[in-house]
């Protein structure tokens, strides 16, 4: 059979019949290439931003853990002055107390002396009040 093939048929006569389609590897070549520098430059805007953002994130989050201390800080700072404003307070009222009980001493001495039992009575309700104000701070 090959030998009829051959006497039918010069040699090349198939070549010469097909269709020439320029070789488009190069193309094809360029094309992935663009596709994979894009699909990188993208990745990388990517991972830039992500950056970005990560580091706006730790600078709030500074910020806001600085304002928390502060917060803190000045709400510690208030509580010590609101305590010493109690304590200047109750050292005042009983200041006021032992005046006042001094004055009805020297006003039983000279004016009653039976009145004295009033006295003892307010002396031990002075007592009690130091006593209280001593422990509760």
């Amino acid at each position: 059979m090959s030998k009829k093939y051959r006497t039918y048929s010069r040699t090349g006569a198939f070549s010469d019949f097909q269709i020439r389609v320029p070789d488009q590897t190069e193309k094809f070549d360029r094309q992935t290439k663009q596709n994979i520098k894009g699909k990188e430059a993208a990745q990388r805007f990517l991972e830039g931003n992500r950056d970005i953002y990560l580091s706006a994130q730790r600078l709030v989050n500074q910020v806001e853990d600085e304002n928390r201390q502060t917060n803190f800080d000045l709400q510690t700072k208030e509580r010590q002055a609101y305590r010493n404003a109690l304590e200047r307070d109750y050292k005042i009222g009983i200041d006021n107390l032992e005046r006042e009980t001094k004055l009805i001493s020297r006003t039983l001495k000279t004016s009653n002396p039976s009145l004295l039992l009033l006295q003892k009575l307010s002396g031990s309700t002075l007592r009690k009040k130091r006593k209280e104000s001593c422990c509760s701070s």
